[in-house]
């Protein structure tokens, strides 16, 4: 119901997403005005699946401070699978959420990497520097492959999102693009 896609370029992740929430099971697609990718403090991160979960890493669960030494992939790994995955684990439990609830993905942006992050409480780095995530997500991996020679992230994006929105029903403009 959803496509976040993200490129890690020049120590920066850029990240977009579509506007659309659908029930797939009865056909309906709605815009929402609420973005599904957002940035507090270091992090920039886009989600599909969940809206509750999304909205809880949004405003609700404290999102442990990146320490300002982390440079390497296995540095942030560590401290991503480590102490970013231990917390939100921790605060989903205490907040009882339900299997619904946490039927998420996630891509987070941290100090220019990117992690796909899922409901198994683990955070993968992709070898390429890009992502997608969500119901579009073949359609904007193969937009994103294709455009690699690309020199412009955003446009990069754009044309991904737009590739999934032309052949997933449930992906829709209009696009938020974000750089953190």
């Amino acid at each position: 119901m959803t496509c976040i896609v993200a490129i890690a370029q020049d120590n920066k992740v850029y990240m977009g997403a579509d506007a659309g929430g659908c029930d797939e099971e009865v056909g309906v697609i709605v815009n929402f005005k609420d973005p599904k990718i957002f940035t507090r403090d270091k992090y920039i991160i886009g989600y599909a699946g969940s809206y509750r979960f999304g909205k809880l890493l949004q405003h609700t669960f404290d999102l442990p401070s990146v320490p300002s030494n982390l440079k390497t992939s296995e540095q942030l790994d560590k401290f991503v699978n480590g102490t970013v995955m231990s917390s939100l684990r921790k605060q989903s439990k205490d907040l009882d959420l339900d299997k619904d609830e946490l039927d998420f993905d996630c891509i987070f942006g941290i100090n220019g990497h990117i992690f796909e992050v899922s409901n198994g409480w683990f955070a993968l780095e992709p070898q390429m520097p890009f992502l997608a995530t969500g119901s579009g997500m073949k359609y904007a991996m193969g937009s994103l492959y294709t455009t690699q020679p690309w020199k412009d992230p955003i446009q990069r994006i754009n044309v991904a999102l737009s590739s999934a929105a032309e052949y997933a029903m449930s992906v829709s403009a209009p696009f938020t693009i974000l750089e953190k």
